[in-house]
């Protein structure tokens, strides 16, 4: 069945045309875009799945990084801000380099490693003024600034309360972190 994956009523409406034919067992989205409208759906339809308020908290990178430190998880140190001058105060909190980026996103998309002030602002900027993603997503109007940490990067992939996989992650070079391979 085709359908706009921006358009939720669309999705519902097709999720409820194919389970009149059958079983409809679950929803999923093989898109990290697309898993909080794939968890609204499932509950709408009484399937099984994550909750969509936690798959909002935790699509936001801001958010989820409150979350974690709420929870004393150690993380990078980080803020979130909404103008140039506020990304260019959270890099001399959290030091250079900084990394930048979008709150939300996929893919490392929009992501840079920033060596200086001015780097900082200028990248900040950019990605404040853009109002759509790659996907004509909307975009928050926020955005990261996070220490960075060097290493091995890995993705770890649940489903419920199961790890199913945990991938290692092939980065391009700094100052972009654009994922090449797993």
């Amino acid at each position: 069945v085709a359908v706009e994956t921006t358009n939720e009523s669309a999705l519902l409406a097709a999720c409820r045309s194919i389970n009149s034919n059958r079983q409809l067992i679950g929803v999923a989205s093989s898109s990290e875009y697309f898993v909080g409208a794939a968890a609204t759906i499932a509950r709408q339809l009484g399937l099984p799945g994550p909750d969509p308020e936690a798959i909002t908290q935790i699509r936001d990178k801001g958010k989820q990084r409150e979350l974690l430190r709420a929870a004393d998880v150690g993380i990078p140190d980080f803020r979130v801000v909404e103008s140039p001058p506020g990304a260019v105060a959270a890099a001399e909190a959290v030091g250079l380099p900084a990394v930048v980026k979008p709150v939300s996103g996929s893919g490392s998309h929009g992501v840079r490693l920033c060596r200086s002030y001015k780097e900082v602002e200028a990248h900040a900027g950019q990605l404040l003024k853009q109002t759509k993603n790659e996907r004509g997503l909307p975009m928050p109007g926020r955005i990261l600034i996070e220490q960075f940490i060097e290493g091995l990067e890995f993705s770890v992939e649940t489903f419920g309360d199961r790890v199913i996989g945990v991938t290692k992650k092939y980065l391009g070079p700094a100052p972009n972190f654009v994922e090449i391979g797993h």
